[in-house]
């Protein structure tokens, strides 16, 4: 946006002595408010971006030594389950593979969304690098301006039209800093609905660690159960051995006081059939 202003000679009317005066206090002022735009963005970007970036590596820290806890907890309780031999365990075993690959996949997802935040940090500077371009054109315009300025000789109607230009310019320069406020505000409101999400995952993470320690504590208890079992399987296998003895034993006896040999025998009388004249009667 170029500024341009008429260079006066020591000649000129004292009123255009006095419009050149104002117009370079207007110039100065620009220029105070370009470089105070300056610097406020510069710093509000700088700090932007490493709170971002500190956000960042402390969720991934986080979910990394949480991953990394987790699977050596969930490989111990494999290799526990693995050397069981009871149907029972074979389940748990296989619930655990399950919860382990959605733990993964969560980790995962999490991952992406901090790449996508990591994406979002990086299109921000290259957004400030743009800014701070377009600033430095912006000084660079106002040095030329001012050499202009002095070479220049033309009429007060250009002047005034300069004026104009240079009044745009500045309304284009409120403009631009009206838009950062609401990119800095739109910023902000991103940084907090981040912290949000990592507060829900960080309270998902708990529920699931209280999860794990009451699902190893049932495994603990069902073992209990398990012990307890055998040993009343062996004691009511002692228990029968001993009863079959014993029923073994009442058995001999009772058939030693029947009798180890009987003969059973039923009389019958004569079918008319069987009846001969000489046959003598039957006992």
């Amino acid at each position: 946006y170029p500024l341009c202003a008429l260079a006066v000679s020591d000649e000129r009317p004292v009123s255009t002595q006095s419009t050149w005066g104002g117009l370079e206090l207007e110039v100065k002022r620009s220029k105070d408010a370009l470089d105070n735009l300056k610097s406020k963005t510069e710093n509000d970007m700088k700090r932007e971006r490493e709170l971002h970036s500190e956000e960042m590596r402390q969720m991934i820290s986080t979910m990394e030594g949480k991953l990394r806890d987790e699977r050596t907890a969930r490989r111990r309780e494999v290799e526990e389950l693995a050397s069981k031999n009871n149907e029972a365990l074979r389940t748990q075993k296989k619930y655990f593979q399950r919860k382990i690959t959605d733990l993964e996949e969560s980790l995962e997802d999490s991952k992406n969304r901090c790449d996508s935040f990591s994406g979002k940090l990086s299109k921000s500077k290259i957004k400030n690098s743009e800014l701070q371009q377009e600033l430095d054109e912006n000084e660079e315009l106002l040095t030329k301006n001012k050499k202009e300025m002095r070479k220049l000789k033309e009429s007060l109607e250009q002047y005034k039209a300069e004026c104009s230009k240079v009044q745009g310019v500045l309304d284009a320069r409120t403009q631009e800093r009206n838009l950062l406020k609401k990119d800095n505000a739109r910023l902000q409101e991103e940084g907090q609905t981040y912290t949000m999400q990592i507060e829900n995952m960080e309270a998902r993470c708990k529920k699931r660690d209280e999860e794990i320690v009451r699902l190893k504590l049932e495994i603990v208890d069902f073992e209990n159960n398990n012990k307890n079992l055998n040993v009343q399987i062996t004691n009511l296998n002692s228990k029968l051995e001993k009863e079959e003895k014993i029923r073994k034993y009442l058995h001999n006896e009772i058939q030693t006081l029947k009798g180890n040999i009987r003969v059973f025998c039923r009389v019958r009388p004569v079918l008319k059939k069987e009846k001969v004249p000489t046959a003598w009667p039957l006992v």
